[in-house]
């Protein structure tokens, strides 16, 4: 966690914008626009198999990044009956990129999801 608050954090701007439904992350805002935090290179990521969200709470060592400000976290499915992959949509200028993050499923249950269409892309 130092690591990330020290080659994240800092006065310079971000320059690229999150155009998407900021409600695809935990705290409903990008990190790099809260007011309260002063991010300079803002990190994505999915959870993988190694910090899966699991327990009572649905906790993974990206849910605990994200609560500090430190790394914006999506792509975790919800409902494994119903997959919705949804896309960050970045915009720089003229430039507009969309990026689908899929976190962890387990092989067997994203193949069976698959063949039986409840995967979709939004």
């Amino acid at each position: 966690m130092d690591l990330l608050r020290r080659y994240s954090f800092g006065p310079g701007e971000v320059n690229f914008q999150v155009v998407s439904d900021p409600a695809i992350f935990a705290r409903g805002v990008v990190n790099y626009e809260d007011p309260n935090t002063n991010v300079e290179t803002p990190l994505f990521m999915i959870h993988g198999n190694h910090d899966d969200p699991g327990g009572d709470s649905n906790l993974a060592a990206g849910s605990l990044l994200e609560v500090a400000g430190l790394a914006n976290c999506f792509g975790r499915s919800e409902d494994l009956e119903d997959i919705v992959v949804k896309p960050i949509l970045i915009r720089k200028g003229q430039s507009q990129i969309a990026i689908y993050g899929l976190g962890n499923i387990r092989d067997e249950r994203l193949n069976r999801a698959f063949q039986e269409g409840v995967v979709s892309f939004c």
